[in-house]
C-alpha cells in the first residue's frame, strides 16, 4: 500500500516509512510495528523529513489535534532503518534456508 510521508509530502511504500502515533497525553510515539490502535501519520524515518514535520505542524495536522514530539522519535526512527536493512540482509528473516550451513 502507498502511504504520504508527513514530512516531505512523497509518496512512498508502506514498508519504507514509520508509522507514528499520538497516545492519550498527545505525545508523538513511533509505532515501528504499524500495530498501536488509533490514528497514525507516516513519515520517512530520516531526520530530514522529521525535522520538516515538526517545523510545519504536519503532526499536529496528521493527528488533529495539539501534540508533542518525543526525544524518542529520531533514536526510533534510525533503529527502524538498522532493524530494516537487519531484516533485508537476513536469510533466516526472509523465510529462506541460508546456504553452506550444517
Amino acid at each position: 500500500m502507498i502511504r504520504t510521508c508527513v514530512g516531505c509530502r512523497q509518496k512512498a511504500y508502506r514498508n519504507e516509512l514509520l508509522r507514528v502515533v499520538a497516545d492519550s497525553e498527545g505525545c508523538v510515539q513511533p509505532d515501528p510495528h504499524a500495530t498501536m490502535p488509533g490514528r497514525g501519520a507516516w513519515i520517512h524515518p530520516r531526520s530530514e523529513c522529521i525535522a520538516q514535520a515538526i517545523k510545519t505542524s504536519q503532526f499536529a495536522r496528521a493527528f488533529r489535534r495539539p501534540v508533542r514530539v518525543s526525544d524518542e522519535l529520531e533514536p526510533s526512527a534510525s533503529n527502524f532503518v538498522r532493524s530494516a536493512r537487519f531484516r533485508a540482509n537476513n536469510p533466516m528473516k526472509a523465510g529462506r534456508e541460508p546456504m553452506g550451513t550444517r
